[in-house]
């Protein structure tokens, strides 16, 4: 049985991206930012719009596996959170970008997971490991894991640096191992 996986990288910055994977293949992608007054969200060929993401992100993650012919698994990828390491003091920033990107993961997370099967919550480290970034961190990692979707030929044209990075993460998180494969 073919498992479908969505990867997610929703970001503390406002923004995010998912990528639906089935197997080794990239089906769709998204990327959001958050605006004034809502959302705007991309895709392939769309642009769109939104007051709220949670109808958004289930339509879009429902449309894409539809188009990838739904399967009876289907995987939630999202890096599970770690408290912030700051070698030799404690740092507010931190703390702050910490709690945005839980709050930015449970927006996320939310509206999909009546799509999903299975959540699997990898952390930073276990995901990058198994992706082949071995112990990156921050921009390195993000900049690897865009030299990877590049050499594998997914990565979309026309995204900012930082949707690239998004993206990028997001597709590897959705090859995290025992999703996407042959079951």
């Amino acid at each position: 049985m073919i498992v479908l996986v969505l990867g997610l990288d929703p970001t503390a910055t406002g923004s995010g991206a998912a990528v639906l994977r089935d197997g080794p293949d990239v089906c769709r992608w998204w990327v959001w930012t958050r605006l004034k007054a809502g959302w705007r969200v991309r895709g392939p060929g769309d642009a769109y719009a939104y007051m709220s993401m949670e109808p958004h992100l289930a339509a879009v993650a429902g449309r894409g596996a539809h188009e990838a012919g739904w399967a009876a698994a289907r995987v939630l990828v999202l890096e599970g959170l770690e408290p912030p390491r700051v070698p030799g003091r404690r740092s507010m920033r931190s703390t702050r970008e910490l709690i945005a990107l839980a709050e930015a993961a449970g927006e996320t997370l939310g509206p999909l997971r009546a799509w999903a099967t299975e959540v699997r919550r990898p952390t930073a480290t276990e995901w990058r490991r198994a992706a082949g970034l071995g112990a990156l961190a921050g921009d390195r990692a993000e900049d690897a894991a865009v030299g990877v979707a590049r050499r594998e030929g997914w990565l979309p044209r026309g995204l900012t640096v930082e949707e690239e990075g998004a993206v990028a993460e997001a597709g590897l998180m959705a090859s995290y191992p025992g999703g996407g494969v042959q079951k």
